[in-house]
């Protein structure tokens, strides 16, 4: 059991209640991190629904599927989706970025692994980050599909960053396919 302590665009905690707050930066239960009496616990064991939120030495618990997601003490912020949380690499227009860790064998052993996803929407469903699903998900932005089949030989390089843009290739990828029409 451990407790996560949550903050937005200072070191205060809480949750973000809809996705709207997220946009805005706007925290329910804030609280500076350093607080001992306030924080959220994930609640990850078992995959539960519900984070715990501890405000002035008291716990309530919220349904993840209630609010959109959190941000924590690192400067992060994560979306919830299917009661797992999703840290948001880069909130765009219409294609989000996002990445999980997830414990995978190896070996006798078990280590945690990052994967990647996306979304059509900031609420949109939650996908992983494949050549196939990103067709899926733009099923009709037929220069989007052509452009990746010419720009990523394959599904590593769909994260690939350009200093020079200071941006995601996909992303550039998707804007440059929807002012082509």
């Amino acid at each position: 059991m451990w407790t996560l302590c949550i903050n937005a665009q200072t070191d205060s905690v809480g949750i973000y209640p809809t996705t709207n707050d997220y946009q805005l930066k706007k925290l329910k239960y804030a609280a500076p991190c350093q607080n001992k009496k306030h924080g959220l616990r994930l609640n990850k064991f078992l995959d539960q629904s519900f984070v715990t939120v501890f405000e002035n030495g008291k716990k309530r618990h919220v349904e993840k599927s209630a609010v959109f997601g959190f941000h924590d003490c690192e400067s992060k912020d994560y979306r919830f989706f299917k009661n797992h949380e999703y840290a948001i690499i880069r909130y765009s227009g219409t294609l989000h970025l996002y990445s999980r860790e997830m414990l995978q064998p190896k070996g006798k052993t078990v280590v945690a692994e990052t994967f990647y996803f996306f979304s059509n929407g900031i609420d949109g469903v939650i996908l992983p980050l494949t050549i196939n699903d990103l067709r899926f998900a733009f099923p009709d932005n037929w220069r989007f599909h052509e452009l990746i089949e010419k720009q990523f030989p394959d599904e590593k390089s769909l994260m690939h960053y350009d200093t020079a843009r200071q941006e995601y290739e996909l992303i550039t990828t998707y804007n440059h396919s929807k002012n082509y029409y």
